[in-house]
């Protein structure tokens, strides 16, 4: 069974953007005809990263309805696309695309949401959301099959579609680090400098905690919060994977619209606690004692309560090493194994209805 993976376009080598090489390099290391197809926009900073078998990546800079255009008929025209007997979109620009494309019926379709499908209040004007939303839901109900990677995102558009439930992973591999994680060590902050994504949270919350800070990411925000950035912060900008959480004391999810959370993940992967918003996709997936849901997945935007979080994980060894330890042991059911597992039974399942 051929399986191809779209994304398209992405601005940025984001966690669908490793998603979709991780899950085509685990399934492809089982002999599976996996590929993934990635448009990148050409101002995506460049990962100096080789390509994994089975990825073709290309730039792809068409925007608006001329953008739908031509994704779709680069879409019906690709091979890959064309021979999968199943097809997977990861994106709303994919999923509105491929709803236009040509088709084989035996052909089957699945749109992998993964992140918030259309854009929140008032971050772009009301007409231009509004026909976004009507086109991702148009797209959304010609699917054949409708997935979510956490029951946060797919409650988000439960009133389009009702998704089934494919946890996104990570993979799980031995830290390659010079240091090892330790309370005394740097607040990591990851992810796109943008409103969903709370950047100045994080810089509020910082101010006079006494401890060293370091955000990775860019976007549009970036000036704003280079402008703001207190001592004890530097912006780091993009960076490879391996390289965030060295020397890393606790991981900060500040995100109020995050369908997983994939370097919250990694983070407690390596066992660096996390504190994080409850509208975080992978929180109750992270914590699932009470208490430590309770002291560490926040409801409130307050920067003192956030401060209160980070130096109560933070300043007491004991409950460093037990968050450390409950974290770590969550993450590890959340591999990128699993995931290939729990697409090849979705997809066999509705295949053989």
């Amino acid at each position: 069974m051929k399986i191809c993976l779209v994304a398209a376009p992405l601005s940025g080598r984001s966690g669908v953007y490793r998603s979709t090489r991780d899950l085509v390099s685990e399934a492809r290391s089982r002999g599976l005809e996996w590929t993934g197809l990635i448009g990148l926009r050409s101002s995506a900073p460049d990962a100096n990263e080789p390509t994994p078998e089975g990825i073709r990546e290309w730039t792809f800079d068409a925007r608006g309805q001329k953008g739908v255009t031509a994704l779709r008929e680069y879409l019906s025209a690709a091979p890959e696309v064309v021979e999968a007997d199943v097809v997977i979109t990861l994106i709303p620009q994919s999923d509105v695309a491929f709803a236009r494309a040509s088709r084989s019926p035996n052909q089957m379709w699945v749109s992998f949401v993964r992140g918030a499908p259309w854009p929140a209040p008032g971050e772009q004007g009301r007409l231009k959301t509004s026909a976004q939303k009507l086109a991702v839901t148009r797209a959304m109900r010609r699917a054949d099959d409708v997935w979510a990677t956490t029951e946060v995102l797919a409650n988000s558009f439960s009133s389009v579609r009702k998704a089934f439930l494919i946890p996104a992973g990570v993979p799980l591999k031995i830290p390659k680090r010079f240091t090892v994680p330790s309370p005394s060590g740097d607040i990591i902050w990851a992810g796109r400098l943008d409103t969903d994504k709370d950047p100045q949270l994080f810089l509020d919350l910082m101010e006079d905690s006494g401890l060293q800070g370091k955000m990775f990411g860019a976007g549009p925000h970036q000036d704003r919060v280079s402008n703001a950035l207190p001592s004890n912060v530097s912006l780091q900008g993009w960076v490879h994977p391996d390289q965030l959480w060295e020397n890393a004391a606790a991981f900060l999810g500040t995100s109020t619209r995050e369908a997983f959370g994939r370097s919250a993940v990694e983070a407690a992967v390596e066992g660096i606690p996390v504190v994080l918003h409850e509208e975080y996709g992978c929180a109750p997936l992270l914590y699932t004692d009470p208490e430590l849901r309770k002291k560490f997945v926040l409801r409130t935007r307050e920067p003192g309560a956030w401060r209160a979080a980070m130096l109560t994980v933070v300043k007491d060894p004991h409950m460093w090493a037990r968050v450390s330890e409950h974290v770590r042991e969550n993450a590890n059911n959340l591999s990128i194994e699993k995931s290939v597992d729990s697409v090849l039974a979705r997809v066999e399942s509705q295949r053989s209805r």
